[in-house]
């Protein structure tokens, strides 16, 4: 049976710069080493939490504009919607691949999921 086929398992943005990385490390480590949660501590993982959407925010602006500056009416307009695809914060798209049971072919997971209950009950 082939493996969970993932697709974009870490996504590229044009728009993640050093600021971004380095606001990210921060509210990472200190959500990580925040084992006691105190009302200090919770307010500070806020603020930086609050930062970190802050410079995203910021960063995106300013690559947004660097590629307003940039447009020109030779190039195909394909790359506008690619620009603003690649904007867009969106998870990565994990499917399972197509279950054959009983000569059919499964393609949604609830189909999938209720096969494979049905083969361990049975068993």
């Amino acid at each position: 049976m082939p493996k969970n086929v993932c697709t974009n398992k870490y996504k590229w943005s044009k728009w993640w710069n050093v600021s971004c990385e380095q606001a990210k490390e921060k509210f990472t480590n200190l959500k990580k080493y925040n084992r006691v949660m105190c009302i200090e501590n919770l307010i500070e993982l806020k603020k930086t939490k609050a930062n970190f959407r802050r410079v995203v925010i910021k960063a995106k602006e300013e690559s947004w504009r660097k590629f307003l500056d940039s447009l020109d009416f030779r190039k195909p307009s394909s790359n506008v919607f690619i620009f603003i695809k690649s904007m867009m914060s969106t998870p990565p798209t994990c499917s399972i691949p197509p279950l054959y049971s009983n000569g059919y072919v499964l393609v949604k997971d609830d189909e999938k999921a209720n096969t494979g209950l049905e083969c361990c009950w049975s068993s």
